[in-house]
């Protein structure tokens, strides 16, 4: 799977979408994300299972993201957890966010597709990766809802607490509407 510890500088945009886009499809090869914040903090318990193999990877994650010119500048630490250091701090009192992660490119720029499940069922989201802060302004994505960069409710520790249902009205208070 090539999981690293440290992803270096990303700079992105994200999006609420309809659907996935063509060519990428549900039953196409995907990942599962099991996410579980902890608490007070920015770090996150990560599992991923690669479907085709059966094979897990669980993580200590720490997101840093920072508003920058309209996009979000990333930088992902992790560390990859034994079962042992897993059991230690997962903690399934907390809400989790379920998801199955796509992956594509639009006009050259790598895109990740998230398909969220359980309590966010109905929620689909892109992350639009570029190198630079000056990536192409017209994404080209297909069914853009909303772009959602730079929006904390979309952040992990936020999202992990609300149900699809409650997006509109949170949407809307967040623009102050």
């Amino acid at each position: 799977m090539g999981l690293d510890t440290r992803k270096p500088l990303e700079y992105r945009r994200r999006f609420i979408i309809e659907d996935l886009p063509k060519p990428v499809l549900r039953n196409n090869s995907h990942w599962q994300i099991f996410d579980r914040n902890i608490y007070s903090t920015t770090l996150r318990i990560r599992s991923i299972r690669i479907p085709e193999t059966g094979n897990w990877t669980r993580n200590l994650e720490k997101c840093l993201v920072k508003n920058l010119n309209g996009y979000e500048k990333s930088s992902l630490f992790k560390i990859e957890l034994s079962d042992s250091e897993y059991k230690f701090f997962e903690r399934p009192e907390q809400p989790e966010i379920r998801k199955n992660r796509y992956f594509g490119k639009v006009n050259e720029a790598s895109v990740e597709f998230d398909v969220f499940l359980g309590k966010l069922k109905g929620l689909t989201t892109a992350t639009v990766y570029y190198e630079k802060p000056e990536g192409e302004n017209n994404v080209g994505l297909d069914g853009v809802i909303e772009e959602i960069t730079g929006n904390s409710l979309f952040l992990g520790i936020n999202l992990a607490e609300l149900r699809f249902e409650d997006l509109p009205a949170r949407l809307k208070k967040n623009k102050g509407e």
